[in-house]
């Protein structure tokens, strides 16, 4: 096994990384600061064609694979995760659908405009009462003639005010599952797109994230990405990709805390326990590198990658945020915090964003589950239930006395007193 970067994606790591860090990181502190959309990062990346990296040559793009497009994230959020984010929703969530299900007319419409970064990418399914449960949204389409008109309103959605256009999911048959969801191409400049509440978050200062309301939207059947009721399967698909993404940001993120961490012990001295903590840091950022990876390779090859790709986006989470609050504990003794504190607020989000990352833990062990032919286990009798105090054996409490009574003689005292009454306490004398 071949565990190295073929040369193409090594030096697509240096060019990334020679943009990221000479005009993104630049300007990552006064983006956070200022809450605004990092528009001359967006423009670099642009022009370096990583807006269109998984678009292929003939449409615009790069024409490069998944393994390419989580290096081009990981080097970009190590600079800027706004940044990042950014750039991940629009290359997985919001272009790739239309790669994977759009017909030939609707890749030559849009892509070469996503993949010159004429246009923004943006991905709608979360609803205020459907987060995680996405075959529950209630946003509807029905069909008017050779339209659709869409009314629902979505939440979390990144690049919001900023898309140019969205991948929007709506409920379209009778059934009220999976079955009867349906997915569109909407443009933002389409009359009834409104931009709702946007979002004050802890993190991602740069990338938008609120609210989209859809009120009597028409659009075109020929917008349409696939056949009515194959929504779901375009957002799932859709979705496993972007747990690549997110595992590229996490693994940025965790890098760029382990080398300023580094970076400051070695300025100003630090003792060897340190350097345990050091050595742990780097230990879980390159485990939960191969995994993602990994995941990344499976995708690029065309082979099942849902668990993988769950794994991957549940460890590289978990390790980027303890991997940040390693580095904010060695970094407090120097009294150099904020980077570090940044790295947590932003990898909590990340943590959270698009799905939770447990839940990308659930899709782990389902399919996981349906890959083995053993029974499940039942649970050890170690389990937290069976420290649970039994009543079996019992005798039944005593009925509470009527007011006036006295109280019949209690079953549930102990033997020592038990048929005889208690002897009088002695008085102790004063001497």
């Amino acid at each position: 096994m071949d565990l190295e970067l073929a040369p193409e994606h090594a030096g697509l790591r240096a060019a990334v990384r020679e943009l990221a860090q000479g005009v993104v990181q630049p300007l990552a502190a006064e983006v956070d600061r200022e809450h605004r959309f990092p528009h001359e990062a967006i423009n670099a990346a642009a022009e370096a064609g990583l807006l269109g990296v998984l678009v292929p040559r003939q449409y615009g793009g790069a024409g490069l694979d998944a393994l390419a497009f989580a290096i081009c994230i990981e080097e970009l959020a190590q600079a800027c995760a706004s940044t990042a984010v950014i750039v991940d929703v629009h290359t997985s969530v919001g272009t790739e659908p239309i790669l994977l299900f759009g017909d030939e007319e609707q890749k030559r419409e849009w892509l070469p405009r996503l993949a010159k970064g004429e246009l923004l990418g943006a991905f709608a399914l979360t609803e205020p009462a459907s987060g995680s449960d996405a075959a529950s949204l209630k946003t509807t389409a029905r069909r008017n003639g050779n339209s659709y008109v869409l009314n629902g309103t979505k939440v979390f959605i990144t690049n919001i005010g900023q898309a140019g256009v969205y991948v929007v999911f709506a409920r379209t048959g009778p059934d009220e599952k999976a079955a009867g969801i349906t997915a569109f191409l909407v443009p933002a400049e389409a009359a009834g797109v409104k931009v709702g509440q946007v979002f004050q978050k802890m993190g991602l200062h740069g990338s938008p994230t609120g609210e989209l309301v859809l009120e009597d939207v028409r659009v075109p059947a020929a917008n349409r990405l696939g056949g009515e009721g194959q929504g779901f399967v375009v957002a799932m698909r859709a979705l496993d990709s972007g747990r690549i993404g997110i595992s590229g940001q996490a693994l940025g993120i965790a890098q760029a805390a382990v080398d300023e961490a580094r970076a400051l012990m070695r300025q100003r001295g630090h003792e060897q326990g340190d350097d345990f903590t050091l050595a742990e840091m780097a230990t879980r950022l390159e485990s939960a590198r191969l995994v993602a990876y990994h995941a990344a390779w499976l995708c690029s090859r065309g082979l099942p990658f849902t668990r993988q790709a769950s794994m991957s986006k549940l460890h590289c989470t978990d390790t980027a945020m303890q991997v940040a609050l390693d580095a904010m504990c060695l970094l407090v003794h120097y009294y150099e915090v904020h980077s570090s504190l940044c790295c947590c607020h932003t990898q909590k989000l990340v943590r959270r964003g698009a799905q939770v990352a447990r839940l990308a833990a659930i899709t782990a062990s389902a399919s996981s589950a349906r890959r083995s032919s053993r029974p499940p286990a039942r649970s050890s009798t170690s389990d937290w239930r069976s420290c649970r105090r039994s009543s079996a054996g019992r005798p039944p409490r005593p009925p509470r006395p009527a007011p006036g009574r006295s109280p019949p003689p209690c079953a549930w005292s102990d033997r020592r007193s038990a048929g005889r009454a208690r002897p009088p306490r002695r008085r102790r004398e004063r001497r």
